[in-house]
């Protein structure tokens, strides 16, 4: 009678805990599945999942170019050692890439203000996306050599050409590795070897796509350069 007096009443955390080391418990807990990872957005992509995303962003104008050396160089230790077929398949290929697209306004007041007005809403597209692209922002005529390449300074339907630009170019700078690529058995699978170099990854795409809902939103597709 005094020990069952002295006994302290049963508290949720001691029930829990009791239960928890039933067998039953325990066998639940040895079994669960655990949840499967999302994709990193940083991987190099596969070919057939980059030309999956990239086709609708090339028609829009936007390009894949080269990052200028070292970035892009192919010299030190890194990098796939594969052909250039299984590099492209494997998604090695993309290393040393850059996304790069230029939007054109007229050289007046109203396309500067839209020109800012894009500008604007980019940064906060960056800031959503945590991915920072190099933006540049010039008249056509100031605009660097290598940039006015991706700007399409033609009349169209009698609209003058662009006064105004904003470049940008997206690329990753520590992209991790695309996935093993399996090939059906025919041959032995595609594997990345080395650590990447700079290049074009899902994060970039997805930053590349965000942007350009932007300008259609503001511009249409008929404004574009």
């Amino acid at each position: 009678m005094m020990q069952q007096a002295l006994r302290r009443p049963a508290t949720a955390a001691t029930v829990r805990a009791a239960l928890a080391t039933t067998p039953t418990a325990r066998a639940s807990s040895s079994t669960t599945t655990p949840r499967p990872k999302k994709p990193s957005p940083y991987r190099l992509p596969h070919l057939p999942a980059f030309l999956s995303a990239f086709a609708p962003l090339h028609a829009s104008g936007w390009r894949l170019g080269h990052l200028p050396s070292p970035l892009g160089s192919d010299a030190g230790e890194g990098g796939s050692t594969h052909g250039a077929g299984s590099d492209m398949l494997s998604g090695a290929d993309l290393q040393g890439r850059v996304l790069v697209r230029a939007y054109g306004f007229p050289a007046t007041r109203d396309g500067w203000r839209g020109l800012a007005a894009l500008a604007a809403d980019i940064t906060r597209a960056v800031e959503a996306q945590d991915h920072h692209p190099a933006i540049t922002i010039a008249p056509l005529a100031d605009l660097p050599l290598g940039m006015r390449e991706h700007v399409d300074d033609a009349d169209v339907d009698g609209a003058p050409a662009p006064g105004y630009v904003l470049h940008l170019a997206t690329h990753t700078h520590t992209p991790l590795p695309p996935l093993p690529l399996d090939s059906d058995g025919a041959a032995p699978a595609i594997v990345f070897e080395g650590k990447p170099r700079p290049g074009v990854t899902g994060k970039d795409l997805r930053l590349a796509d965000a942007v350009e809902k932007l300008w259609l939103a503001r511009s249409g597709p008929q404004d574009e350069v």
